[in-house]
C-alpha cells in the first residue's frame, strides 16, 4: 500500500539523476511496485490511512488523494513515454483514471457524466483534468469529451475574476496560485493533444 513517504519518493524525484545509479534505480523500482500493487488492489473502495499518511488524522484526506492519483498519471505518463512497448504503463493509467472517478475520490454525489454543473470543486477537476490529459496521451480519445467540459469549465471559472483565478472549493474563497498552475497545465496538456488554444486563453491568470 502507499503510504506518504512512498509518494514523495516517487512523485517528488527526478528518476534516475542520483550519483549512485544502481541504488537510485532498485528504489525507483521497488515504488513502481508498491504503485502497481496498490492500483491494481481489487474493490477500490476510496484510500485509507496506510495509503495517504494525512488520513490518520484527517478522514477525508483534503484532497490529497486525487492529488496522489493525478502524480501517478504523470508519471506512468513519463515511463510510458520512454518505454513504449510496455502496456503495463497504459494499464496502470487506466486503473488511475477509474480511482480519480470512483464516487470515494469524487465529490459528486452521482458520476461526473451525469452532473448538468460542476460546480465550484476546482482543485478536485484541475488534478481530473491532469489524469485526462495523461490518459489521452497514451491511451486515446475515449475520455475527450469529459476532458473538453473540464477544460471549459476551468477556463470559464478562472476567467469570471479579476485576479484569473478560479474556485477551488465550495464555500471557501481562499485561492493558490499553485492550483492555478495546475489549472493552466492541464488545459496546456489538453492544447498539446488536440491543437487547441485553451492555455493561451488563460495565460494572463499567470501574471
Amino acid at each position: 500500500m502507499i503510504n506518504q513517504q512512498l509518494l514523495n519518493g516517487i512523485l517528488g524525484k527526478r528518476l534516475g539523476l542520483s550519483n549512485n545509479r544502481s541504488a537510485s534505480n532498485n528504489g525507483q523500482q521497488i515504488r513502481y511496485e508498491r504503485i502497481k500493487t496498490f492500483l491494481l488492489e481489487p474493490n477500490f473502495n476510496g484510500f485509507t490511512g496506510d495509503d495517504l499518511f494525512i488520513m490518520q488524522f484527517i478522514k477525508k484526506g483534503w484532497g490529497h488523494d486525487i492529488a496522489a492519483l493525478s502524480n501517478m498519471a504523470e508519471a506512468m505518463t513519463n515511463l510510458a513515454l520512454h518505454n513504449p512497448s510496455n502496456s503495463e504503463y497504459k494499464l496502470l493509467l487506466q486503473e488511475i483514471l477509474s480511482r480519480a472517478i470512483h464516487p470515494k475520490v469524487s465529490p459528486y454525489t452521482k458520476s461526473i457524466d451525469n452532473m448538468q454543473s460542476l460546480g465550484k470543486y476546482g482543485y478536485y477537476l484541475e488534478h481530473l483534468n491532469i489524469i485526462l490529459g495523461c490518459y489521452q496521451r497514451n491511451i486515446g480519445d475515449e475520455h475527450v469529451q469529459l476532458n473538453e467540459r473540464v477544460c471549459r469549465h476551468l477556463l470559464q471559472s478562472s476567467m469570471s475574476y479579476t485576479n484569473y483565478h478560479a474556485d477551488l472549493l465550495p464555500h471557501v474563497n481562499m485561492k493558490w496560485s499553485a492550483d492555478q498552475a495546475a489549472i493552466i497545465y492541464s488545459l496546456w496538456l489538453f492544447d498539446q493533444n488536440n491543437s487547441t488554444n485553451n492555455y493561451k486563453a488563460n495565460k494572463k491568470s499567470n501574471n
